[in-house]
């Protein structure tokens, strides 16, 4: 996860009990968003095996595909904020596809819901929540299953976004894509 803040130009109003802009300093911010902004290996320099990756920002709404030296450009307003989840393009060498699990979209932590990923031909994972459940995929997938049953799904194949409403169980749901 990558959290980007303008907070400038904000300041706390005691009488309206507030954070309120101030107009002399209410500018954008602009900035360069990475994978390699990632402390992936807790706190030591980045060293990740993965040469691509999903990023997806929840202010835009946005899927975006990265290679590991690339960025994206992103300016927020005054008292603006996104956060982004990175996830390394998983690929089935076989069948050439890519995907990344993105995660719940109602979530902050949107892959947080993620316990955890299979690649045995097809991508399995265990999830842990209710919403609509995101998917970076390079191709359509043929079937969808919710615990082993066929379910509806949405596939963009504009950005590679595949949709799954996710219900909510007290043990983690099995999600399988299969391509």
């Amino acid at each position: 996860m990558l959290g980007a803040f303008n907070c400038q130009g904000g300041g706390w109003c005691r009488e309206k009990r507030d954070m309120l802009p101030s107009p002399i300093h209410c500018v954008p911010c602009s900035t360069n968003v990475s994978p390699q902004d990632i402390e992936w290996n807790h706190g030591s320099s980045f060293q990740h095996d993965r040469r691509s990756f999903a990023m997806y920002s929840k202010k835009f709404d946005k899927i975006f595909i990265l290679d590991v030296g690339e960025s994206i450009n992103m300016t927020l307003n005054p008292l603006e904020y996104d956060i982004l989840t990175v996830t390394p393009l998983l690929q089935d060498i076989a069948k050439d596809v890519c995907f990344a699990p993105i995660g719940l979209l109602n979530m902050m932590n949107s892959g947080g819901c993620v316990e955890s990923i299979d690649l045995n031909g097809n991508l399995v994972m265990k999830v842990r929540g209710e919403g609509q459940f995101c998917v970076y995929a390079s191709c359509q997938p043929k079937v969808c299953k919710l615990d082993g049953e066929i379910t509806n799904f949405i596939y963009n194949s504009g950005d590679g976004r595949v949709l799954v409403e996710v219900p909510w169980k007290v043990e983690p749901t099995t999600l399988g894509l299969c391509f």
